[in-house]
């Protein structure tokens, strides 16, 4: 794809199982799919897709195949659909520090300076308090740079 690959990086999230205070895991655990092919396939799966409709429709596959999603999983996914929307949202990285979103803009050519965005010269914040809950919330925040509010439209 011609599309660059946003990184990711949120203070809350790990890629090991344990999960500890506010921190947890966004993996795929072997208690869910034992088989590690069918671990790294997904993985893989899952560093392709570019579209939240990927996603998706992927969680609803693992469903099927292994049953309900444990938190782990859905992490994996919340993050994978955060990507897909900076990307199309013109952002190369995202990162969460606190309560803070770092927001940087992807580079025109030939521009030298490094951009985040701002919401009235300030940078944007969670208010929410669990992972799961700030992975949904940043999901939301994405979806209205890209598509405005789109809430009262028919």
């Amino acid at each position: 794809s011609l599309r660059p690959s946003a990184v990711i990086r949120v203070d809350f999230l790990s890629s090991e199982e344990e999960s500890e205070g506010e921190i947890i895991g966004a993996l795929i655990p072997e208690s869910y799919a034992a088989e590690p092919r069918l671990r790294i396939e997904s993985y893989r799966k899952l560093a392709q897709f570019q579209s939240t409709k990927e996603v998706h429709d992927y969680a609803e596959e693992l469903k099927d195949r292994f049953g309900a999603l444990p938190q782990e999983v859905t992490a994996l996914l919340l993050e994978t659909e955060i990507r897909c929307l900076c990307e199309e949202a013109n952002f190369d990285q995202l990162e969460v520090k606190g309560n803070e979103i770092f927001l940087r803009l992807v580079r025109k050519p030939g521009d030298k300076s490094v951009k985040f965005l701002r919401l009235a010269g300030k940078i944007p914040t969670l208010s929410s308090k669990t992972p799961l809950l700030k992975l949904k919330e940043l999901i939301a925040f994405l979806k209205i740079r890209i598509h405005g509010n789109t809430e009262n439209t028919v």
